[in-house]
């Protein structure tokens, strides 16, 4: 979606990713630098939780553009940082997060009627008849 933000291109997202990088390291001494985990780590702690309060004031759940963008975010996080795991509490609070306005939609948002609309109008229509009989 065109007004998504791809949060590698982001400044501070390749501040990150260069912190600690010399230029003479080989791939072999990355892979053992702790400072690898880094950006994960930040995903996870800082970037889940102000998403998981974005998602509590903002997000519209009846809004399938903003819930396509929220699922393929989540989606992308979930596959390309290996620190958001199912055990994350992190990932496990924005996912509560959604299912609690998902629930409040439901409960404020949606009408579900207990008989079908033609049944209403059934009703409706019979009770008028009803009523004009008893005024003859």
């Amino acid at each position: 979606q065109g007004s998504n933000i791809d949060i590698e291109k982001t400044p501070w997202c390749n501040s990150i990713l260069l912190y600690g990088l010399e230029r003479t390291e080989t791939e072999e001494q990355l892979r053992k630098d702790p400072d690898v985990q880094l950006l994960p780590r930040v995903i996870e702690r800082i970037v889940l939780p102000k998403l998981s309060k974005l998602t509590s004031l903002c997000w519209d759940p009846l809004s399938s553009s903003q819930t396509v963008s929220l699922v393929g975010l989540v989606t992308k996080l979930i596959q390309e940082y290996p620190t958001i795991t199912p055990t994350s509490k992190f990932l496990t609070n924005l996912i509560n997060t959604v299912l609690d306005k998902m629930k409040e939609a439901v409960e404020n948002d949606v009408f579900i009627p207990i008989y079908p609309q033609q049944r209403l109008s059934e009703a409706k229509v019979n009770n008028f008849s009803y009523d004009s009989v008893q005024l003859l």
